[in-house]
């Protein structure tokens, strides 16, 4: 349940769901949507738009597209400047690896934070990273990954972690991240 006094701050890098968002959230004065991508930095970003679905673009070039416009991102830490956060929501079709890279500060600044996050194998290798990779950043940083399978949360080590590695565009996962006390 979101809280009506705390501060939620969204972040979409399609114009059309930015003004959905707006129009669905505007009761909320304490939301606050903005037009920007995530990413590792802050900078110009390009991306792929889905033919079939407005909520699957894509930072590399599909085989198939409608087309390719280049957007702001901004990095968590350049955004936030050292401002509490206590949980983080991804799906960002592969990118993932790249918005944890520009939320270091963030993430070690606030050490309770809890993250969701989409775990997809072919998008990952798709976007320049991997799965082991993800993971392992997640881990250095000092997190707990606990991967859902079947209704279930359960923690994911190395060794699965690994496993994950080849597995095709129509396989991916969701994953808690919590601090690893």
């Amino acid at each position: 349940m979101l809280d009506k006094k705390e501060p939620f701050i969204a972040l979409n890098r399609i114009q059309l769901t930015s003004i959905i968002l707006k129009k669905t959230t505007a009761s909320y004065k304490n939301i606050i949507i903005n037009h920007k991508a995530v990413g590792p930095k802050t900078e110009k970003l390009k991306i792929y738009t889905s033919k079939e679905l407005n909520v699957d673009h894509r930072t590399y070039k599909p085989e198939e597209y409608d087309k390719e416009i280049e957007i702001d991102a901004v990095s968590i830490d350049d955004y936030l400047k050292g401002e509490k956060v206590d949980f983080i929501k991804m799906d960002i079709q592969g990118f993932e690896m790249s918005a944890i890279k520009g939320m270091k500060e963030t993430l070690k600044n606030n050490p309770k934070v809890k993250m969701i996050s989409e775990f997809w194998p072919y998008g990952l290798r798709k976007a320049g990273s991997s799965v082991t990779d993800y993971f392992n950043l997640l881990t250095s940083l000092n997190f707990k990954v606990e991967i859902l399978k079947e209704n279930k949360l359960e923690i994911l080590k190395p060794e699965m972690a690994s496993q994950l590695e080849p597995l095709g565009e129509e396989h991916y996962f969701n994953i808690f991240v919590s601090p690893n006390v």
